[in-house]
């Protein structure tokens, strides 16, 4: 299944869901509400013409108090015997 398809046919399954989409060297990015998250995740993974069973990438953004009080310190995080790592550095 080539990213078209892959796109159309989660736009297809979940129309109310779907806020955009794009494919790009074949990736296929398709932002849903977060409501539909876990249906269109399951989905994905269960679909036997998907086959979509490794999560690869997940991401989001808190903007609850954007502007309201100063951003925390830039700091990417740490893994076990790994030193920091930091942008900045």
């Amino acid at each position: 299944m080539n990213t078209s398809s892959m796109i159309q046919s989660v736009t297809d399954r979940f129309r109310d869901a779907v806020l955009s989409s794009h494919g790009w060297r074949a990736e296929a990015t398709v932002i849903v509400r977060r409501e539909f998250l876990v249906e269109v995740a399951r989905h994905l993974k269960e679909d036997p013409a998907l086959q979509m069973n490794y999560l690869m990438d997940l991401t989001a953004v808190d903007y609850s108090s954007f502007g309201k009080k100063p951003a925390p310190a830039q700091d990417v995080g740490r893994l076990p015997g790994v030193p920091a790592f930091s942008p900045a550095a």
